[in-house]
């Protein structure tokens, strides 16, 4: 059965009709006649002083005027052009140098206005077209030079599905992964819309099967650093992979087991955006991935993704700054709390990143959504579907983060918070109005891989005896740090639903299928996997949370609002 779901959809330049006005939010025609009175008296004010810049200060724009074109008409050839307004030029383009040219020119015009406002790049190409590249900003082979702070880079297609950016066979490796787009350095604003990236992961064959990157390797969509802003919309991801050093039986079975540079493999993303500035002003999220589609993940050995991950913060959350105010140095951030609409981090928290409406399907190795030393994050109205595994959070701290009205469907595992052994902390969640609906039957592969321990290079358990993982909406791992007035996990207002593990032909040590409805592994019965402290937060709200007429009847399902509560399936 193939479900459909329909979510509102944004004008891609939907920020071009919204302004603030004394603090408030509304649309530019609404706040019109208090922008042109406020001009006028500017202008007269102007005026009278006699100061004759006046026209040039109301002319400054906040973003770069330089435009840089590129034009093909078969994919092979290429021509471009320069102008300072973002309306297709008529005349000016250069004769045709060929696609061969395309990061030549690129890189020179990124380095032409590093110092005059940084660039925007539109690709026009009538119909479907692609652009090759070796990946904007990958540094290997002397390629992309982005220099840290560049001010703006604003690159925009066409359409999601007829401008195609594609990383060219055997492109340059920086270290053991290569990106579609993937600064080197921090950009202060960066913005990417209406285009795919294609990361060609069987053209990168010749790399992940070399001897040289037998330790891992990887290639994503889009990995990039901001300041202020980092904006993604109408951006699909597709082709990207993995290759890990390790099989499942390689890592368990072996004597002694093989052990991965990366514990439990090697992560590749589809679309990854952080920011390590709090000084943002507070009406503007840092980061807004909106509208974008990853799919199309393939792996070698124990390779796995992660779909769209964000991160507000690219230091750990304890290398903070002495308090809510004052300049930051450098590698600091502001303590937890700090991002309010108050002075001192008094007031309500303030979103530093949203990321709405998205849809990650066909990673049957990995995780949807993701989240990673951050705070203030929503994640409201995304889908996720055949996916490994929905969403996750688990090594690194995260804090004030909601997950509202969001659809998972035939993914194995729901959302998760937390792992094992980890130190980190995670407060404030917020996991309402969502509707997830778990499916086992795809999975039998890998279905005993949360059962490994690769960070100690050894099992847990030899497969043969535990072959299996249960299933849960929402699980509630490992955490440390004692309880306080922010550590409140609430799940509430869900609708659970699913298969679970009918068909497969895995089962927990009683013999039975085991699926979770909220989950605190340790603490329901006889065979658990071992006991992890909870998140933080010994008494989570689970509340107002329903299960679909499939699986009403079934022993345990009336357990959907109390924690660890179990369904079991013969």
């Amino acid at each position: 059965m193939k479900v459909l779901r329909s979510f509102t959809a944004f004008p891609a330049d939907h920020r071009r009709n919204f302004t603030r006005t004394r603090g408030k939010e509304c649309f530019r025609s609404s706040c019109s006649s208090l922008v042109s009175i406020t001009q006028s008296s500017l202008r007269k004010l102007l005026a009278i002083l006699g100061i004759a810049a006046a026209v040039l200060l109301l002319g400054t724009q906040a973003e770069a005027a330089n435009y840089l074109w590129f034009k093909t008409t078969n994919d092979s050839d290429l021509t471009w052009a320069y102008s300072t307004s973002d309306s297709e030029p008529a005349t000016g383009w250069s004769s045709n140098i060929g696609m061969s040219q395309f990061d030549a020119t690129f890189k020179q015009k990124l380095a032409d206005y590093q110092y005059s406002g940084g660039l925007n790049v539109r690709l026009v190409g009538d119909g479907i077209r692609t652009y090759t590249t070796v990946g904007i900003g990958n540094l290997a082979g002397g390629n992309y030079a982005i220099l840290n702070n560049y001010p703006l880079l604003d690159i925009r297609g066409k359409g999601i599905y007829t401008t195609i950016l594609k990383l060219k066979d055997a492109a340059p490796v920086s270290t053991f992964f290569n990106y579609v787009i993937e600064p080197t350095g921090y950009i202060q604003r960066f913005r990417l819309a209406n285009l795919t990236l294609n990361c060609n992961w069987n053209g990168q064959s010749s790399l992940w099967s070399s001897p040289t990157y037998s330790s891992g390797f990887k290639t994503g969509g889009l990995a990039v650093k901001c300041v202020y802003e980092g904006t993604v919309e109408y951006v699909k991801v597709t082709d990207f992979g993995s290759s890990s050093k390790c099989t499942q039986a390689e890592a368990c079975n072996q004597s002694p087991p093989c052990q991965e540079v990366n514990a439990a493999g090697v992560e590749a993303f589809g679309i990854k955006v952080v920011t390590g500035n709090f000084d943002q002003p507070l009406y503007e999220p840092l980061i807004t991935v909106r509208n974008c589609e990853v799919t199309g993940f393939s792996r070698v050995k124990n390779g796995y993704c992660t779909g769209i991950v964000v991160e507000t913060s690219d230091q750990e959350v304890t290398n903070i700054a002495a308090g809510c105010s004052g300049t930051l140095q450098v590698g600091q951030k502001r303590p937890v709390g700090c991002r309010t609409d108050g002075p001192n981090g008094t007031g309500n928290p303030v979103r530093m990143a949203l990321v709405q409406a998205n849809y990650v399907t066909y990673l049957f190795h990995g995780i949807a959504y993701g989240v990673a030393s951050s705070e203030n994050v929503d994640f409201i109205g995304n889908t996720a579907t055949y996916c490994k595994s929905a969403f996750n959070c688990d090594t690194r701290p995260a804090h004030r983060i909601k997950l509202l009205n969001n659809y998972y469907y035939n993914t194995y595992t729901g959302i998760n918070i937390g792992a094992w052994g980890t130190t980190a902390e995670f407060r404030d969640w917020t996991i309402q109005g969502n509707e997830i609906w778990l499916e086992g039957r795809y999975y039998n592969d890998y279905l005993c891989a949360a059962q490994r321990n690769l960070l100690a290079n050894k099992c847990m358990y030899p497969e043969s005896d535990i072959p299996w993982e249960p299933s849960y909406c929402v699980r509630l791992a490992g955490g440390t740090g004692g309880p306080g007035p922010n550590d409140a996990i609430k799940v509430t207002s869900n609708t659970f639903s699913g298969h679970c593990c009918i068909g497969t032909s895995f089962s927990g040590p009683d013999g039975y299928r085991w699926f979770y409805f909220v989950w605190r592994p340790g603490t329901s019965a006889p065979g658990d996997p071992p006991q992890e402290a909870c998140v933080n937060d010994p008494n989570p709200v689970i509340s107002g949370n329903a299960v679909t007429a499939n699986l009403q009847s079934l022993p345990g399902a009336g357990n959907v609002n109390v924690l660890s509560g179990r369904i079991t399936f013969p």
